[in-house]
Protein backbone atom coordinates (compact mmCIF):
# COMPACT_ATOMS: atom_id res chain seq x y z
CA UNK A 1 0.00 0.00 0.00
CA UNK A 2 1.28 3.42 -0.97
CA UNK A 3 -0.13 6.79 0.11
CA UNK A 4 0.45 10.22 -1.37
CA UNK A 5 -1.00 13.33 -2.93
CA UNK A 6 -2.59 13.49 -6.38
CA UNK A 7 -3.29 16.44 -8.64
CA UNK A 8 -5.18 16.60 -11.92
CA UNK A 9 -5.79 19.28 -14.54
CA UNK A 10 -8.31 19.11 -17.37
CA UNK A 11 -8.28 21.57 -20.25
CA UNK A 12 -10.95 21.96 -22.95
CA UNK A 13 -10.85 24.20 -26.03
CA UNK A 14 -13.71 24.61 -28.50
CA UNK A 15 -12.31 25.16 -32.00
CA UNK A 16 -15.32 26.64 -33.72
CA UNK A 17 -18.72 24.92 -33.72
CA UNK A 18 -17.48 21.61 -35.16
CA UNK A 19 -14.20 20.83 -33.38
CA UNK A 20 -12.60 20.71 -29.94
CA UNK A 21 -9.39 19.68 -28.21
CA UNK A 22 -8.83 18.37 -24.68
CA UNK A 23 -5.79 17.73 -22.53
CA UNK A 24 -5.99 15.80 -19.24
CA UNK A 25 -2.92 15.66 -16.98
CA UNK A 26 -2.44 13.99 -13.60
CA UNK A 27 0.38 13.19 -11.19
CA UNK A 28 0.50 11.21 -7.95
CA UNK A 29 3.35 11.06 -5.46
CA UNK A 30 2.37 7.44 -4.72
CA UNK A 31 4.58 5.38 -7.03
CA UNK A 32 5.51 8.63 -8.84
CA UNK A 33 2.70 8.05 -11.33
CA UNK A 34 1.86 10.53 -14.09
CA UNK A 35 -0.47 10.51 -17.08
CA UNK A 36 -1.43 12.81 -19.94
CA UNK A 37 -4.09 12.32 -22.62
CA UNK A 38 -4.74 14.59 -25.61
CA UNK A 39 -7.72 14.36 -27.95
CA UNK A 40 -8.76 16.33 -31.04
CA UNK A 41 -12.44 15.86 -31.77
CA UNK A 42 -14.57 16.63 -34.80
CA UNK A 43 -18.31 16.78 -34.24
CA UNK A 44 -19.71 14.46 -36.90
CA UNK A 45 -23.13 15.12 -35.30
CA UNK A 46 -23.96 17.61 -32.53
CA UNK A 47 -23.61 14.84 -29.90
CA UNK A 48 -21.06 12.54 -31.62
CA UNK A 49 -17.34 13.33 -31.94
CA UNK A 50 -14.53 11.36 -33.57
CA UNK A 51 -10.79 11.93 -33.82
CA UNK A 52 -7.25 11.00 -32.79
CA UNK A 53 -5.93 10.55 -29.26
CA UNK A 54 -2.47 10.30 -27.70
CA UNK A 55 -1.65 9.14 -24.17
CA UNK A 56 1.54 9.06 -22.12
CA UNK A 57 1.93 7.23 -18.77
CA UNK A 58 4.89 7.02 -16.41
CA UNK A 59 5.66 5.47 -13.04
CA UNK A 60 8.66 4.11 -11.13
CA UNK A 61 8.74 1.06 -13.46
CA UNK A 62 8.97 3.01 -16.72
CA UNK A 63 7.02 4.90 -19.36
CA UNK A 64 4.48 3.90 -21.95
CA UNK A 65 2.42 5.55 -24.64
CA UNK A 66 -0.38 4.92 -27.04
CA UNK A 67 -1.89 6.43 -30.17
CA UNK A 68 -5.29 5.72 -31.63
CA UNK A 69 -8.73 6.90 -32.63
CA UNK A 70 -11.79 7.56 -30.48
CA UNK A 71 -15.54 8.05 -30.80
CA UNK A 72 -17.49 9.98 -28.16
CA UNK A 73 -21.23 10.37 -27.53
CA UNK A 74 -22.31 13.15 -25.16
CA UNK A 75 -25.60 14.02 -23.48
CA UNK A 76 -26.62 16.58 -20.84
CA UNK A 77 -25.69 14.24 -17.98
CA UNK A 78 -22.44 12.75 -19.24
CA UNK A 79 -20.62 10.97 -22.03
CA UNK A 80 -19.47 7.58 -23.25
CA UNK A 81 -16.38 7.07 -25.40
CA UNK A 82 -14.58 4.18 -27.04
CA UNK A 83 -11.02 4.21 -28.35
CA UNK A 84 -8.62 1.79 -30.01
CA UNK A 85 -5.11 1.88 -31.39
CA UNK A 86 -1.53 0.80 -30.62
CA UNK A 87 0.24 0.98 -27.25
CA UNK A 88 3.77 0.22 -26.13
CA UNK A 89 6.49 0.76 -23.57
CA UNK A 90 8.77 3.75 -24.03
CA UNK A 91 12.20 2.22 -24.58
CA UNK A 92 15.14 2.36 -26.97
CA UNK A 93 13.14 0.44 -29.57
CA UNK A 94 9.53 1.50 -29.00
CA UNK A 95 8.13 -0.48 -31.94
CA UNK A 96 9.16 -3.88 -30.52
CA UNK A 97 6.56 -3.63 -27.75
CA UNK A 98 3.54 -2.37 -29.73
CA UNK A 99 0.25 -4.06 -28.93
CA UNK A 100 -3.36 -3.20 -29.70
CA UNK A 101 -5.48 -1.47 -27.04
CA UNK A 102 -9.16 -0.65 -26.65
CA UNK A 103 -10.94 1.38 -23.97
CA UNK A 104 -14.50 2.15 -22.94
CA UNK A 105 -15.10 5.18 -20.69
CA UNK A 106 -18.35 6.37 -19.14
CA UNK A 107 -18.61 9.74 -17.38
CA UNK A 108 -21.61 10.99 -15.40
CA UNK A 109 -21.83 14.65 -14.36
CA UNK A 110 -23.35 15.59 -11.05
Amino acid sequence: VEYGAKGALEFWLNIGPDAWSSLDDSYSTAFETGAARWRLGWRALPTVSIGPELRFDSNVDGRSGRAGLFARYEWMGGEISVAAGAAGRWADDFADDLEPYATLNVLFQF
